[in-house]
């Protein structure tokens, strides 16, 4: 917690914005078939319940973050885009920078899982 505390701190003194989620897509289980819910980050989630993928607020969030950025830097998937139920946060944030990329800003995409979900988005 100290370092993403820092890195935190750090981007506020330099006018950098930091985004993180502020709803989740939560499961009772790792499976495509769990039940799901969608909770805000604030009030987290039941014990024993799993974080799979940011929630459509935070997906808007994002989105309207990226399309008005001119560099934007993305290392790691949202959720787990492996798993149909669980992946809409992160095909959506590569939508995103494929319009922002469109509209001229300098998008980068660090780490093997965002490439790979890069190649596996239609």
């Amino acid at each position: 917690m100290d370092l993403a505390s820092n890195l935190i701190q750090e981007a506020e003194q330099k006018g950098v914005e930091f985004l993180l989620p502020v709803d989740a897509v939560i499961a009772e289980r790792f499976d495509n078939n769990a039940s799901t819910r969608i909770i805000s980050v604030e009030k987290g989630a039941p014990e024993d319940w799993l974080i799979l993928d940011v929630g459509p607020r935070s997906i808007e969030i994002f989105s309207h973050s990226i399309l008005g950025s001119g560099t934007v830097l993305w290392n790691g998937p949202m959720g787990v885009f492996e798993m149909g139920k669980f992946s809409k946060g992160t095909y959506a944030i590569a939508e995103s920078l494929a319009n922002a990329t469109d509209s001229g800003s300098v998008t980068i995409i660090g780490g093997g899982d965002s490439a790979a979900a890069i190649q596996n988005s239609d």
